[in-house]
């Protein structure tokens, strides 16, 4: 199911990314702040069902990695399993019992693998990494995730009509504080419109806190 809804919540991206920019009016989006609903339901629907895969995915190969270890044979059975070869020497089941028995007594120091070194994190896959606020805006990659949410979070305010975004929303930040300290990023759409109590649209400044961590918005306001 989440595999389906994946694949669903990708094409209303590519569609509404499509409808932001030429709205398809042949799907009943007819304007650009339809295809903005569609793309802002469809990435924030496309989260959730990708982590689902992603889960189902390890379980499955975790459940694959583990099998059944067998229970090791005693030297005496081994001994007489080997032992039943013909020409066997004499008193084969009690010289091999004494040397498999010496053998696991006394195992074989393992050769010392060579020592792997995994390289260190980058601020492009790992916003602890970044070296200040401006890097991580610029070069996080799961930053887009921030600014998505924020825009979703925005729209559910509004109290009148439709809110109107520029395409690249929340690119804006402000450097009140630091970003990598706190886990908190404080995005800014210095340019959204939203509709008033008597109709028409007034140009609005939102600013949006974003945890990094746990992936959601914690604080939204509205000027």
């Amino acid at each position: 199911m989440a595999t389906v809804l994946s694949f669903l919540s990708f094409f209303g991206i590519l569609i509404g990314l499509t409808s932001v920019v030429f709205p398809l009016r042949f799907l009943y989006i007819r304007n650009r702040k339809a295809g903005s609903i569609v793309l802002a339901v469809s990435v924030v629907t496309f989260l959730p069902a990708a982590a689902i895969d992603g889960a189902r995915q390890q379980a499955a190969a975790l459940q694959e990695q583990t099998t059944p270890v067998p229970t090791p044979k005693s030297p005496a059975e081994l001994a007489g399993e080997l032992c039943k070869a013909s020409g066997a020497i004499p008193n084969c089941r009690e010289v091999l019992t004494r040397q498999i028995a010496e053998d696991r007594a006394h195992p074989k120091s393992p050769e010392v693998a060579a020592t792997v070194v995994t390289p260190s994190g980058s601020c492009k896959t790992d916003w602890r990494r970044c070296s200040s606020n401006a890097e991580l805006v610029n070069s996080f990659d799961d930053i887009g995730y921030g600014s998505v949410s924020c825009l979703y979070a925005a729209k559910k305010l509004a109290k009148y009509g439709t809110p109107s975004f520029p395409f690249l929303s929340f690119s804006d930040f402000r450097s009140d504080s630091d970003f990598v300290r706190t886990g908190v990023a404080t995005l800014v759409e210095p340019n959204a419109e939203f509709q008033n109590g008597f109709g028409a649209m007034a140009h609005t400044i939102v600013t949006c806190k974003y945890d990094l961590a746990s992936h959601r918005v914690v604080d939204l306001s509205i000027d």
